[in-house]
């Protein structure tokens, strides 16, 4: 004698935004490349952290207009060639994204200061 017993099981999984990321590193060579080192959040809110947002801003920016890039990869190192002008003032903050969404900001790197015409770099 055979028995057909079905059985639906429910799993509720609870996710949510990632963690706040590491204090970002940051390096800007002669040519104005910019090289962004962070450690990755604590907790990735239960899913995959599928994108870093990297936010960047000048003295003269206040915080609403500061230029925000996703960055489509998981990696915590990033550099990119970004039209940055000579002898001025930067920093930066990193957030991770996940399906939930965006998790809080980094605190802001120091302000590091794109080199001159000559390419000297200088961190302030």
């Amino acid at each position: 004698m055979f028995f057909v017993i079905q059985v639906c099981v429910c799993i509720s999984i609870d996710i949510s935004e990632p963690g706040k990321p590491g204090h970002p590193a940051v390096d800007i060579d002669g040519e104005r490349n910019v090289t962004i080192d962070w450690t990755a959040p604590d907790s990735d809110g239960g899913s995959q952290i599928t994108q870093y947002i990297i936010c960047s801003g000048s003295p003269d920016t206040d915080s609403e207009s500061f230029v925000k890039r996703e960055i489509a990869r998981q990696s915590t190192i990033c550099t990119f060639s970004e039209q940055l002008e000579f002898n001025s003032m930067y920093k930066f903050a990193v957030a991770a994204k996940n399906d939930s969404g965006i998790g809080p900001f980094s605190e802001f790197s120091e302000w590091v200061k794109t080199p001159t015409r000559e390419g000297k770099n200088i961190i302030s």
